[in-house]
């Protein structure tokens, strides 16, 4: 329940436990946007590659979440592609408590639910700035946390294991305790 809720073992949630309808959950819309400061074709193209991989890698984990890419104005969830200093304005100025900290950030998701903590929306930054070989890894673990997972986890039983390691990004699969936890937020 950690990634879940931010529950440490044995303790009680921190924050609300929120997750899509299954309605939404089922056909998901996401678009990407890709800011009009940003120039690195390259970079974009790249990041957009990742994007159609890490839908894939969700949608084949047998859960009740089904991505689908949509024009802007029908997502739920929208990825955009920002400069850096678009991103740490963002940052900064975020004062959602579902959105996590982090000045030096690549990537950001950030979600908002109603008072029955079903989720309606979901933001999703990615700098432009990000290292090429964690890509992959950052768009995948971004998109995951949209789905409310919104708490990354310490420590090295989960470095290269999960897509929710705060400190590793070798991790490009949803495998092991993320899909078990993916299939117990979205059962089918």
């Amino acid at each position: 329940m950690l990634a879940a809720c931010n529950a440490p073992v044995g303790k009680d949630c921190r924050a609300p436990y929120v997750r899509w309808p299954k309605n939404v959950a089922h056909a998901l819309g996401l678009a990407v946007v890709i800011s009009g400061s940003t120039h690195d074709a390259g970079k974009h193209a790249r990041i957009q590659a990742a994007v159609a991989v890490a839908i894939a890698e969700i949608n084949s984990a047998g859960s009740g979440v089904q991505f689908r890419l949509v024009p802007e104005g029908q997502a739920k969830m929208v990825l955009h592609i920002v400069t850096r200093d678009e991103m740490r304005a963002y940052v900064k100025s975020s004062s959602s408590s579902s959105s996590r900290e982090d000045s030096a950030a690549v990537g950001y998701s950030t979600i908002w639910w109603n008072s029955h903590n079903w989720i309606s929306n979901a933001e999703i930054r990615i700098s432009d700035e990000i290292l090429d070989r964690d890509i992959q890894s950052v768009v995948l673990e971004e998109i995951f946390q949209g789905l409310g997972f919104l708490t990354d986890i310490r420590g090295k039983d989960y470095a290269g294991r999960s897509i929710l390691s705060e400190t590793s990004n070798a991790t490009v699969t949803i495998g092991g305790q993320d899909q078990m936890l993916l299939f117990r937020h979205y059962p089918d």
